[in-house]
């Protein structure tokens, strides 16, 4: 009899899972705004483990337990709503940032009845060292761009420059080579795919971008920069999403040690996205 018990007991407890997963049931949900594509990826957070999410057009079919299926729903009529009006602003620049700017001043003086004054790299027991430091940036090159967009709706922000290249071509003549030295203008470009996604106060971003430049190495050839990441943050704040940095140098000179550091020379790229009235 205790034994026929335990059975009893283990097959109960192993029948467990299975009833859990049968108090899931298959929901399909109209959406009357919005198509699938744009709500998917802000629902498929608040899924319940075991929970299927997918959808096409107009509807979702969701497949989780009966608690996290009105948890959804009443995320869905936040979301299901009439794209708001938004305006997506973005800052490139070149952000110089003196970090460390630094004076130091080595003095001994002496405790005798004459007294004494030393400038220098003091070491002993009587010297005194006066640092002063600093910090100090600087933003150069700015570039301001706003554009309006509907929520979920793309949104390109692009901006184009002509900028000088020398060539020199060689024909032979009569009598030796003719070399011939000319300027042309070549046009890079710069470009931002931006694509919202608002979910209350936080806003998901995909972001596509490219940024031409010419190239170090001259040959006039032209380098691309590009970005492509899916970032987060909340409405009306920047939300920074990456650059160039560039080692800096370093100089010492006098009998006052002065060291000059620029640490970095970088390619900042800011977006905010704000929700018009």
């Amino acid at each position: 009899m205790v034994r026929y018990l335990c059975h009893l007991v283990i097959g109960l407890l192993l029948l467990m899972p299975v009833r859990v997963g049968l108090a899931q049931s298959l929901e399909i949900i109209d959406l009357r705004h919005r198509p699938a594509e744009e709500v998917l990826p802000l629902v498929q957070p608040f899924l319940a483990p075991g929970g299927t999410l997918t959808g096409q057009r107009g509807q979702l079919f969701i497949r989780t337990t009966p608690a996290n299926l009105s948890e959804i729903k009443a995320l869905l009529a936040t979301l299901d709503r009439s794209p708001r009006q938004l305006q997506i602003t973005v800052l490139q620049g070149e952000a110089a940032d003196l970090a460390d700017d630094e004076s130091r001043l080595n003095a001994s003086i002496g405790l005798g009845g004459r007294g004494r004054l030393a400038v220098g790299e003091g070491t002993g027991s009587d010297t005194a060292e006066l640092r002063v430091r600093r910090s100090r940036s600087r933003t150069r090159g700015d570039e301001i761009q706003r554009v309006r967009v509907l929520e979920g709706r793309a949104a390109t922000i692009y901006l184009g420059q002509s900028i000088p290249v020398g060539s020199r071509s060689s024909t032979i003549i009569p009598g030796g080579v003719q070399n011939t030295d000319s300027i042309e203008y070549r046009q890079v470009e710069r470009g931002f795919s931006v694509l919202p996604r608002i979910s209350g106060e936080r806003v998901m971003l995909e972001i596509g971008a490219q940024r031409d430049q010419l190239s170090r190495s001259g040959g006039g050839r032209i380098e691309v920069q590009g970005i492509s990441t899916t970032v987060s943050g909340t409405l009306g704040e920047w939300i920074e999403l990456g650059g160039v940095v560039n080692a800096g140098i370093q100089r010492q000179s006098g009998v006052i040690h002065r060291s000059t550091e620029h640490l970095e020379d970088k390619r900042r790229i800011l977006v905010k996205v704000e929700q018009l009235p």
